[in-house]
């Protein structure tokens, strides 16, 4: 269910502020926190898959908030805990999350087309390591990239989930993971061309942009809007 949008312009100063407004309006109301700050006694952090999943529910909030209220928040939370090192640690490898969520793939993938798996799997692995770093790369995805490498062999991997029969699925389901197949593509596709237009734009004049930039939006309801523009830097 969505949440309350957080307006208060302020807001990314005042990160009790957001503690609360998270808890009482958000889509995350009631609800405790995935993962963990993963940090020992001396402030250090331990890359752990649990520091994923944390930043990856914080990032559902984008739409109701900003990155700036959000990264605010975990710079705060994680001070209170364990203090000001470990806060800049997280926060450096928040950094590092968003950019490469970022990052324009150059290998498609399409989930009908089984030939373009490989490239698209070997180039994320790739720059997984080269943003994140190994040890964090790994901590983050090391179960993902087994399954899908297992995947990628036709087998499936030690303690994971066999992948989807779409051929016993009755037609409820079937026609429910087909619209969520084809709504991801859509959105990939729109995010795609959005990116092409905005690099396209990069010799027109600022107000020309601006606009440029406008029309770009319009084309997105206002949540995706939200998300565009923290994914393209958009200001």
């Amino acid at each position: 269910m969505a949440g309350r949008r957080l307006s208060e312009p302020d807001a990314a100063r005042e990160p009790i502020r957001f503690e609360r407004w998270m808890g009482a309006h958000s889509s995350l109301r009631g609800a405790d926190l995935d993962g963990a700050w993963d940090v020992d006694a001396q402030g250090r952090l331990r890359p752990t898959i649990a520091l994923r999943r944390r930043f990856d529910q914080l990032l559902g909030l984008l739409g109701e908030a900003t990155l700036e209220q959000i990264g605010a928040f975990i710079e705060h939370d994680v001070r209170e805990l364990a203090g000001a090192d470990a806060a800049q640690g997280v926060i450096d490898v928040w950094q590092r999350y968003l950019a490469l969520q970022r990052h324009h793939f150059q290998s498609p993938v399409s989930l009908q087309d089984r030939s373009t798996w490989a490239p698209a799997f070997a180039e994320r692995q790739q720059l997984r390591r080269q943003i994140l770093g190994l040890e964090l790369a790994q901590a983050f995805y090391a179960d993902e990239e087994r399954q899908f490498a297992a995947l990628l062999q036709g087998a499936p991997a030690a303690g994971a989930t066999t992948a989807i029969d779409r051929s016993q699925l009755g037609p409820e389901a079937l026609a429910r993971l087909q619209r969520e197949d084809a709504a991801w593509a859509d959105w990939e596709r729109r995010l795609a061309g959005a990116r092409a237009e905005l690099s396209a734009a990069k010799d027109l004049s600022e107000a020309q942009r601006r606009e440029a930039i406008d029309r770009l939006l319009a084309r997105f309801d206002a949540s995706e809007a939200v998300r565009v523009k923290a994914l393209l830097h958009l200001p």
